[in-house]
Protein backbone atom coordinates (compact mmCIF):
# COMPACT_ATOMS: atom_id res chain seq x y z
CA UNK A 1 0.00 0.00 0.00
CA UNK A 2 1.13 3.57 -0.55
CA UNK A 3 1.19 5.81 2.49
CA UNK A 4 -1.89 7.61 1.21
CA UNK A 5 -3.78 4.35 0.75
CA UNK A 6 -2.69 3.12 4.18
CA UNK A 7 -3.83 6.16 6.14
CA UNK A 8 -7.07 6.42 4.15
CA UNK A 9 -7.88 2.79 4.92
CA UNK A 10 -7.09 3.16 8.62
CA UNK A 11 -9.15 6.33 9.04
CA UNK A 12 -12.06 4.70 7.21
CA UNK A 13 -11.91 1.68 9.52
CA UNK A 14 -10.76 -0.68 6.77
CA UNK A 15 -7.89 -3.21 7.04
CA UNK A 16 -4.39 -1.92 6.37
CA UNK A 17 -1.06 -3.69 6.01
CA UNK A 18 0.27 -2.15 9.24
CA UNK A 19 -0.27 0.77 11.63
CA UNK A 20 0.77 4.19 10.34
CA UNK A 21 3.37 6.37 12.05
CA UNK A 22 2.54 10.09 11.94
CA UNK A 23 3.62 13.31 13.61
CA UNK A 24 1.17 16.17 12.98
CA UNK A 25 2.67 19.63 13.30
CA UNK A 26 0.16 20.40 16.03
CA UNK A 27 2.02 17.96 18.29
CA UNK A 28 5.43 19.64 17.81
CA UNK A 29 5.93 22.75 19.92
CA UNK A 30 9.13 23.93 18.21
CA UNK A 31 11.11 23.06 15.07
CA UNK A 32 13.48 20.12 15.39
CA UNK A 33 16.87 21.58 16.38
CA UNK A 34 18.82 18.77 14.72
CA UNK A 35 17.17 19.40 11.35
CA UNK A 36 17.56 23.16 11.67
CA UNK A 37 21.32 22.67 12.01
CA UNK A 38 21.53 20.14 9.20
CA UNK A 39 19.60 22.38 6.81
CA UNK A 40 21.28 25.61 8.00
CA UNK A 41 17.88 27.15 8.72
CA UNK A 42 17.25 29.99 11.13
CA UNK A 43 14.24 29.55 13.34
CA UNK A 44 13.16 33.17 12.92
CA UNK A 45 13.16 32.90 9.10
CA UNK A 46 10.88 29.85 9.13
CA UNK A 47 7.92 31.82 10.39
CA UNK A 48 7.61 33.98 7.28
CA UNK A 49 8.83 31.80 4.41
CA UNK A 50 6.71 28.82 3.39
CA UNK A 51 9.53 27.54 1.15
CA UNK A 52 11.79 27.11 4.17
CA UNK A 53 8.93 25.44 6.02
CA UNK A 54 8.59 23.07 3.08
CA UNK A 55 12.27 22.11 3.31
CA UNK A 56 11.87 21.36 7.00
CA UNK A 57 8.64 19.42 6.42
CA UNK A 58 10.27 17.23 3.79
CA UNK A 59 13.32 16.60 5.98
CA UNK A 60 11.18 15.57 8.96
CA UNK A 61 9.04 13.30 6.79
CA UNK A 62 12.00 11.63 5.09
CA UNK A 63 14.44 11.43 8.00
CA UNK A 64 11.73 10.17 10.32
CA UNK A 65 10.34 7.58 7.91
CA UNK A 66 6.86 8.95 8.57
CA UNK A 67 3.73 7.73 6.83
CA UNK A 68 2.37 11.26 6.39
CA UNK A 69 3.71 14.76 5.87
CA UNK A 70 2.42 18.14 6.95
CA UNK A 71 3.46 21.20 8.90
CA UNK A 72 6.82 20.65 10.62
CA UNK A 73 5.74 22.21 13.93
CA UNK A 74 2.82 24.00 15.54
CA UNK A 75 2.00 27.25 13.75
CA UNK A 76 -0.55 29.39 15.57
CA UNK A 77 -1.67 30.97 12.33
CA UNK A 78 -5.39 31.02 13.13
CA UNK A 79 -5.09 32.97 16.37
CA UNK A 80 -2.54 35.28 14.75
CA UNK A 81 -4.95 36.02 11.90
CA UNK A 82 -7.45 37.21 14.52
CA UNK A 83 -4.80 39.35 16.22
CA UNK A 84 -4.09 36.92 19.04
CA UNK A 85 -1.36 34.59 20.24
CA UNK A 86 1.64 34.04 17.98
CA UNK A 87 4.29 31.38 18.41
CA UNK A 88 7.68 32.13 19.88
CA UNK A 89 10.15 32.43 16.99
CA UNK A 90 13.14 32.44 19.32
CA UNK A 91 14.11 36.01 18.47
CA UNK A 92 13.36 37.55 21.85
CA UNK A 93 10.97 37.67 24.78
CA UNK A 94 7.62 36.10 23.93
CA UNK A 95 4.63 38.21 24.90
CA UNK A 96 1.31 39.22 23.42
CA UNK A 97 -1.88 41.04 24.27
CA UNK A 98 -5.21 39.28 23.99
CA UNK A 99 -7.34 40.99 21.33
CA UNK A 100 -10.46 40.32 23.41
CA UNK A 101 -10.65 41.20 27.09
CA UNK A 102 -14.15 39.77 27.17
CA UNK A 103 -15.72 36.96 25.13
CA UNK A 104 -18.76 39.13 24.53
CA UNK A 105 -16.68 41.49 22.37
CA UNK A 106 -16.26 38.91 19.62
CA UNK A 107 -17.95 41.17 17.09
CA UNK A 108 -14.79 43.29 17.20
CA UNK A 109 -13.05 40.49 15.29
CA UNK A 110 -13.06 40.32 11.50
CA UNK A 111 -14.25 37.14 9.81
CA UNK A 112 -11.49 34.77 8.75
CA UNK A 113 -10.43 34.70 5.09
CA UNK A 114 -7.96 31.80 4.61
CA UNK A 115 -6.77 33.13 1.26
CA UNK A 116 -5.92 36.57 2.63
CA UNK A 117 -5.40 36.80 6.38
CA UNK A 118 -2.06 36.61 8.16
CA UNK A 119 0.06 33.59 7.31
CA UNK A 120 -2.87 31.37 6.35
CA UNK A 121 -2.08 31.83 2.63
CA UNK A 122 1.52 30.77 3.31
CA UNK A 123 0.32 27.55 4.95
CA UNK A 124 -1.91 26.85 1.97
CA UNK A 125 1.06 27.42 -0.36
CA UNK A 126 3.10 24.97 1.70
CA UNK A 127 0.38 22.31 1.46
CA UNK A 128 0.04 22.79 -2.30
CA UNK A 129 3.78 22.40 -2.72
CA UNK A 130 3.89 19.24 -0.61
CA UNK A 131 0.98 17.82 -2.58
CA UNK A 132 2.89 18.29 -5.84
CA UNK A 133 6.10 16.81 -4.44
CA UNK A 134 4.49 13.88 -2.57
CA UNK A 135 1.54 12.64 -4.65
CA UNK A 136 1.37 9.25 -2.90
CA UNK A 137 1.85 10.57 0.63
CA UNK A 138 -1.04 11.66 2.87
CA UNK A 139 -0.90 15.23 4.09
CA UNK A 140 -2.19 16.15 7.54
CA UNK A 141 -3.19 19.74 8.21
CA UNK A 142 -3.63 21.32 11.63
CA UNK A 143 -6.63 23.13 13.08
CA UNK A 144 -7.21 24.68 16.48
CA UNK A 145 -10.50 23.60 18.01
CA UNK A 146 -12.99 26.38 18.83
CA UNK A 147 -12.23 26.33 22.57
CA UNK A 148 -8.45 26.20 22.02
CA UNK A 149 -8.68 29.10 19.60
CA UNK A 150 -10.88 31.11 21.95
CA UNK A 151 -8.34 30.65 24.76
CA UNK A 152 -5.68 32.27 22.52
CA UNK A 153 -7.90 35.31 21.96
CA UNK A 154 -9.23 35.99 25.46
CA UNK A 155 -7.85 35.09 28.93
CA UNK A 156 -8.66 31.51 29.90
CA UNK A 157 -9.93 32.30 33.39
CA UNK A 158 -12.50 34.75 32.04
CA UNK A 159 -13.39 32.37 29.24
CA UNK A 160 -14.13 29.55 31.68
CA UNK A 161 -16.34 31.85 33.75
CA UNK A 162 -18.20 32.88 30.61
CA UNK A 163 -18.63 29.24 29.65
CA UNK A 164 -20.05 28.44 33.07
CA UNK A 165 -22.58 31.25 32.79
CA UNK A 166 -23.57 30.14 29.29
CA UNK A 167 -24.09 33.70 28.15
CA UNK A 168 -24.82 34.76 24.59
CA UNK A 169 -21.38 36.36 24.32
CA UNK A 170 -19.33 33.21 24.72
CA UNK A 171 -21.77 31.21 22.60
CA UNK A 172 -21.43 33.81 19.86
CA UNK A 173 -17.64 33.71 20.08
CA UNK A 174 -17.46 29.92 19.80
CA UNK A 175 -19.91 29.85 16.89
CA UNK A 176 -18.00 32.63 15.13
CA UNK A 177 -14.67 30.82 15.53
CA UNK A 178 -16.12 27.47 14.47
CA UNK A 179 -17.42 29.01 11.25
CA UNK A 180 -14.08 30.65 10.51
CA UNK A 181 -12.22 27.41 11.16
CA UNK A 182 -14.68 25.56 8.93
CA UNK A 183 -13.69 27.88 6.08
CA UNK A 184 -10.02 27.23 6.82
CA UNK A 185 -10.69 23.47 6.85
CA UNK A 186 -12.19 23.73 3.38
CA UNK A 187 -9.19 25.71 2.14
CA UNK A 188 -6.75 23.12 3.55
CA UNK A 189 -8.71 20.34 1.85
CA UNK A 190 -8.67 22.15 -1.49
CA UNK A 191 -4.92 22.70 -1.13
CA UNK A 192 -4.37 18.96 -0.82
CA UNK A 193 -4.78 17.77 2.78
CA UNK A 194 -6.10 14.26 3.31
CA UNK A 195 -6.79 14.63 7.03
CA UNK A 196 -7.07 17.43 9.55
CA UNK A 197 -5.67 17.20 13.07
CA UNK A 198 -7.92 19.23 15.39
CA UNK A 199 -6.32 20.27 18.68
CA UNK A 200 -8.78 20.70 21.56
CA UNK A 201 -6.70 19.84 24.65
CA UNK A 202 -8.82 21.75 27.18
CA UNK A 203 -12.06 20.04 26.18
CA UNK A 204 -11.96 17.60 29.08
CA UNK A 205 -14.11 16.77 32.05
CA UNK A 206 -11.32 18.07 34.29
CA UNK A 207 -11.17 21.54 32.73
CA UNK A 208 -14.70 22.36 31.57
CA UNK A 209 -16.73 19.57 33.18
CA UNK A 210 -19.19 17.15 31.54
CA UNK A 211 -22.09 19.62 31.33
CA UNK A 212 -20.15 22.33 29.51
CA UNK A 213 -18.41 19.74 27.38
CA UNK A 214 -21.81 18.55 26.19
CA UNK A 215 -23.51 21.91 25.74
CA UNK A 216 -20.72 24.31 24.78
CA UNK A 217 -17.84 22.34 23.28
CA UNK A 218 -19.16 19.25 21.51
CA UNK A 219 -21.64 21.09 19.22
CA UNK A 220 -18.96 23.50 17.94
CA UNK A 221 -16.34 20.80 17.60
CA UNK A 222 -18.85 18.67 15.71
CA UNK A 223 -19.44 21.59 13.33
CA UNK A 224 -15.72 21.64 12.53
CA UNK A 225 -15.60 17.87 12.05
CA UNK A 226 -18.60 18.02 9.71
CA UNK A 227 -16.93 20.77 7.69
CA UNK A 228 -13.74 18.71 7.41
CA UNK A 229 -15.62 15.64 6.23
CA UNK A 230 -17.74 17.66 3.80
CA UNK A 231 -14.52 19.01 2.27
CA UNK A 232 -13.21 15.47 1.79
CA UNK A 233 -10.82 15.35 4.75
CA UNK A 234 -10.86 12.85 7.58
CA UNK A 235 -10.88 14.44 11.04
CA UNK A 236 -8.62 13.47 13.95
CA UNK A 237 -9.48 15.11 17.28
CA UNK A 238 -6.74 15.44 19.89
CA UNK A 239 -7.98 15.46 23.49
CA UNK A 240 -6.01 15.42 26.73
CA UNK A 241 -6.70 13.94 30.13
CA UNK A 242 -9.05 11.14 31.22
CA UNK A 243 -11.80 10.52 28.69
CA UNK A 244 -13.55 7.32 29.75
CA UNK A 245 -16.10 9.13 31.93
CA UNK A 246 -17.20 11.35 29.01
CA UNK A 247 -16.95 8.77 26.23
CA UNK A 248 -20.70 8.88 25.61
CA UNK A 249 -20.47 12.63 24.99
CA UNK A 250 -17.52 12.18 22.64
CA UNK A 251 -19.54 9.70 20.62
CA UNK A 252 -21.71 12.67 19.65
CA UNK A 253 -18.84 14.28 17.76
CA UNK A 254 -19.62 12.26 14.67
CA UNK A 255 -17.17 10.62 12.25
CA UNK A 256 -13.71 11.29 13.63
CA UNK A 257 -10.65 9.49 14.93
CA UNK A 258 -9.41 10.19 18.45
CA UNK A 259 -5.85 11.13 19.42
CA UNK A 260 -5.40 10.41 23.13
CA UNK A 261 -2.60 10.94 25.64
CA UNK A 262 -3.42 8.10 28.07
CA UNK A 263 -2.66 4.67 26.55
CA UNK A 264 -4.05 2.89 29.61
CA UNK A 265 -7.54 4.17 28.72
CA UNK A 266 -7.54 2.59 25.27
CA UNK A 267 -9.30 -0.71 26.19
CA UNK A 268 -12.15 1.10 27.96
CA UNK A 269 -12.48 3.69 25.20
CA UNK A 270 -12.64 0.93 22.59
CA UNK A 271 -15.55 -0.59 24.48
CA UNK A 272 -17.35 2.73 24.85
CA UNK A 273 -16.58 3.99 21.33
CA UNK A 274 -16.83 0.83 19.29
CA UNK A 275 -15.54 1.02 15.76
CA UNK A 276 -13.56 4.22 16.31
CA UNK A 277 -9.98 4.77 15.19
CA UNK A 278 -7.45 5.65 17.89
CA UNK A 279 -4.11 7.39 17.58
CA UNK A 280 -1.28 7.76 20.10
CA UNK A 281 0.73 5.37 22.23
CA UNK A 282 4.22 6.89 21.85
CA UNK A 283 5.88 8.60 24.80
CA UNK A 284 7.22 11.99 23.73
CA UNK A 285 10.08 11.62 26.21
CA UNK A 286 11.28 8.50 24.38
CA UNK A 287 11.35 10.35 21.06
CA UNK A 288 13.37 13.16 22.63
CA UNK A 289 15.65 11.45 25.12
CA UNK A 290 15.53 7.74 24.47
CA UNK A 291 17.66 5.60 22.20
CA UNK A 292 16.58 4.33 18.77
CA UNK A 293 16.06 0.94 20.38
CA UNK A 294 13.79 2.50 22.99
CA UNK A 295 11.76 4.22 20.26
CA UNK A 296 11.43 1.02 18.24
CA UNK A 297 10.23 -0.89 21.30
CA UNK A 298 7.76 1.88 22.18
CA UNK A 299 6.28 1.87 18.68
CA UNK A 300 5.80 -1.90 18.74
CA UNK A 301 4.26 -1.70 22.22
CA UNK A 302 1.79 0.94 20.99
CA UNK A 303 0.83 -1.29 18.07
CA UNK A 304 0.35 -4.27 20.38
CA UNK A 305 -1.87 -2.18 22.63
CA UNK A 306 -4.15 -1.71 19.66
CA UNK A 307 -3.46 1.82 18.45
CA UNK A 308 -4.40 2.14 14.78
CA UNK A 309 -2.13 5.14 14.20
CA UNK A 310 1.12 5.44 16.13
CA UNK A 311 2.00 8.96 17.28
CA UNK A 312 3.04 10.83 20.41
CA UNK A 313 0.21 11.19 22.90
CA UNK A 314 1.54 14.57 24.02
CA UNK A 315 3.51 17.33 22.37
CA UNK A 316 7.18 16.90 21.56
CA UNK A 317 9.68 19.76 21.61
CA UNK A 318 12.57 20.86 19.42
CA UNK A 319 14.69 18.19 21.14
CA UNK A 320 13.02 15.56 18.96
CA UNK A 321 15.55 13.08 17.54
CA UNK A 322 14.82 12.15 13.91
CA UNK A 323 16.74 8.88 14.30
CA UNK A 324 14.26 7.80 16.96
CA UNK A 325 11.34 8.41 14.61
CA UNK A 326 13.18 6.42 11.96
CA UNK A 327 13.72 3.55 14.38
CA UNK A 328 10.03 3.52 15.28
CA UNK A 329 9.15 3.53 11.59
CA UNK A 330 11.53 0.68 10.83
CA UNK A 331 10.12 -1.43 13.65
CA UNK A 332 6.55 -0.97 12.40
CA UNK A 333 7.57 -1.81 8.84
CA UNK A 334 9.23 -5.02 10.01
CA UNK A 335 6.02 -5.96 11.76
CA UNK A 336 4.49 -6.56 15.16
CA UNK A 337 5.45 -9.93 16.61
Amino acid sequence: MTGRERLAAILAGRPADRPALVLPGGLVTAPCAVLLRELSLERRALHRDWRLLCRLSLALYRRGGLDAAGLPFRLTVESEAYGGEVEDDGSGPFCFDYPLRDAGRWRDLDGLDPERDGRLPAVLSLVRRLRRLLPDTPLIGDLAGPLALASALTPMDGLLKSLASGGAGVCGLLDFLAEGSARYAGALARAGCDALFIMEPAATAQVVGPRLLETMVVPRLRRLIEASCAAGCAAIVHLCGPLTSVAALLDGLGPCAFSIDRPDELPRLREALAGRVFMGGLDAAVLEGGSPGDAAAAALAAARRGFDIIAPGCAVTGRLRPENLAAASGALKRGVR
